[in-house]
This record gives structure tokens, C-alpha cells and sequence, in this order.
């Protein structure tokens, strides 16, 4: 889990090894140690990680622990994307996902054609969660998930990137997820 650091600096001083871990949310952990090799400073730093963890990074793992049990490789669900952007992006649209690819993207009421390239990084639940993981990672302002309760998927995206900075917010609603088995799609 190395490359959740931002910077590990090892520092011999003396008989000694001065570590600091500077993590994402910028906090900065020192330890001190008579370790000599760096294998066994890294499990120290690794445990550092997974106490200062956020919650909003156990909840996600856990959801997509529990996404990733369901094996559903054939599903379709209705996304709805609110910013500030084009309307042809804020439509809503229903995204089929065939043996874990995207088959198709169309519109839910109307019959305008969808720009598949608008909703590339929202077709498949697989890149939902990439979404938060990747806010996560780039210190976004604010990150509020809803997961679903049995089947751990995201249900409602919302994320603040800068506080200081108006209209770049993105909010996706991810519903009526239904999964396909014997040809019939149906609600699990």
C-alpha cells in the first residue's frame, strides 16, 4: 500500500531512523526506529496508513468489497450527471454494461442522440467508484457517497473539488440498477 504516500523520507541519525510519512491528507508522522531495513520501516509506515485512514475511504472500500462480491457483469442502470455543463451531459441516460464492458448508452425520455465520449468516465459502477477514489486522492473540498445498502453500489455522488471555487462541483444519481440474467433484466 506504498503508493498511498505522498513521501516517505528515511533519515539515519545516529544508531537510529528518523521516518516521516507525509500522507494525502498532508499529515506529517514521525517515527523514530532501530529498524535497519527498509522493509520493515514500510510495514510501520503501512500501519500508520491504516490508522489514520478516512472514513470516507473505509466506506468506499468496503462498498466496492461488497460490489465485487455480486460478480454482476450484466447490468444497466439510469445515471443522471448535475454540474455546471453542457446540457447534452445532464440528461438522463441509461448505461448498459454486457460482460463488464459498456454495450450501450441512450437516452432515458427523449430521443436525442447520446455523445457516448460525455459519459465515458460514468459507464460502467467499476468507474464510479474510481470517481471517489480519484477525489479522494486529489484532496477534494467535500466527497459525499450513498451506497447501496445490499449490493454496495454508489447511488449519489457528490463532490466539492475546491471550496474557494464556484461551479466546478459534480453531483451523479445512479438508480433503478437492474441486473440481467437468462436474457431478463430485473431488480436484485
Amino acid at each position: 500500500m506504498l503508493s498511498k504516500f505522498i513521501k516517505i523520507l528515511f533519515l539515519p541519525i545516529a544508531s537510529l531512523m528518523l521516518v516521516l510519512i507525509v500522507d494525502r491528507t498532508n499529515a506529517i508522522n514521525i517515527h523514530q526506529s532501530n529498524f535497519t531495513t527498509q522493509a520493515n520501516l514500510i510495514i510501520l509506515a503501512e500501519r500508520n496508513l491504516q490508522m489514520s485512514e478516512n472514513p470516507i475511504s473505509e466506506e468506499l472500500r468496503k462498498n466496492q468489497e461488497l460490489w465485487v462480491k455480486q460478480k454482476l457483469k450484466n447490468y444497466r442502470y439510469i445515471l443522471q450527471v448535475s454540474c455546471f455543463c453542457p446540457p447534452n451531459i445532464t440528461q438522463p441516460v441509461i448505461i448498459d454494461v454486457r460482460s463488464g464492458k459498456t454495450s450501450s448508452i441512450t437516452p432515458q425520455t427523449s430521443r436525442n442522440i447520446v455523445n457516448r465520449e460525455l459519459f465515458q468516465k460514468y459507464d460502467s459502477i467499476d468507474k464510479l467508484f474510481e470517481i471517489i477514489r480519484s477525489a479522494l486522492a486529489k484532496n477534494a473540498h467535500r466527497v459525499d457517497v450513498k451506497y447501496h445498502p445490499t449490493l454496495g453500489y454508489p447511488t449519489q455522488i457528490s463532490i466539492d473539488y475546491d471550496k474557494l471555487m464556484a461551479d466546478e462541483e459534480l453531483f451523479l444519481t445512479i438508480n433503478k440498477l437492474e441486473t440481467q440474467s437468462n436474457g431478463r433484466f430485473s431488480h436484485p
